[in-house]
């Protein structure tokens, strides 16, 4: 944009220029027709004429009077509309952004810590803690403001904001991931434990299995030594006939 930096002060007016013509996400209009209740005639369309250019040269000059009256009698009405359009701006901002926000609570005698500011005191460099205490809730006032105690029993003088997201966070919160994790933990361990009885008696079962088959050999094999074997060659005595008496 500049050739050299010291020559912004040249290319201000434009920069001026562009943010004043330019429609605010806020107020859903240019700074410049809220001001004035008429659009800025950009340079470009000077040199191209647009639509809104030609259409004003084709009206005589009474006709264009008075619909610049028109368009400034409406000046307030622009006016109150941008202020309706940055509140509905400013609630959808607000929405998207309490999402992230998880609403916490305090009651007396919590343990918090408090966040140590970059304007304070005891913030000195980036390698310094960012949280001072535990503290104890002393005391609950409206507004979301705190009475903190030092673990001594010392009070602090002022009351500190409870915004969670700025000032306080609640040591609470280490406790209760804390248990889930020790929850967990339980819950592990006792799955290991049905995995192992279910393991071990699944083992039992085969060993049991294994013994009934060798029961079942030995006596399979016991059965067949005690039956006589069949001796397939026949007795020659009983082939041979009597022998018949002796005729007298």
């Amino acid at each position: 944009m500049t050739k050299k930096h010291r020559d912004w002060h040249d290319k201000l007016p434009y920069a001026l220029m562009a943010y004043r013509t330019s429609i605010r996400t806020s107020t859903g209009a240019t700074p410049y027709s809220l001001m004035h209740g008429m659009e800025a005639v950009l340079p470009a369309e000077v040199e191209i004429p647009s639509l809104r250019i030609l259409m004003e040269t084709k009206l005589e000059e009474a006709d264009w009077i008075k619909q610049c009256y028109e368009q400034l009698s409406l000046i307030d009405e622009k006016r109150l509309d941008a202020i309706c359009h940055g509140q509905c701006y400013q609630k959808r901002m607000a929405r998207a952004y309490n999402k992230k926000v998880h609403l916490r609570t305090f009651e007396e005698s919590d343990k918090v810590v408090k966040r140590i500011l970059p304007v304070q005191d005891e913030a000195k460099g980036k390698f310094a803690p960012n949280w001072q205490g535990p503290f104890i809730v002393q005391k609950v006032l409206p507004g979301g403001a705190l009475i903190l105690a030092e673990m001594d029993g010392q009070t602090f003088p002022q009351p500190i904001n409870s915004d969670i997201r700025s000032e306080i966070r609640l040591a609470a919160e280490h406790n209760r991931l804390e248990a889930a994790r020790l929850e967990i933990e339980r819950q592990r361990s006792r799955v290991i434990r049905l995995a192992k009885g279910i393991r071990d008696r699944s083992a039992g079962i085969r060993v049991d299995a294994a013994m009934l088959m060798d029961e079942a050999t030995s006596f399979l094999q016991g059965n067949e030594q005690a039956d006589p074997e069949e001796d397939p060659e026949e007795d020659p005595a009983q082939d041979v006939a009597p022998d018949s008496p002796a005729e007298g």
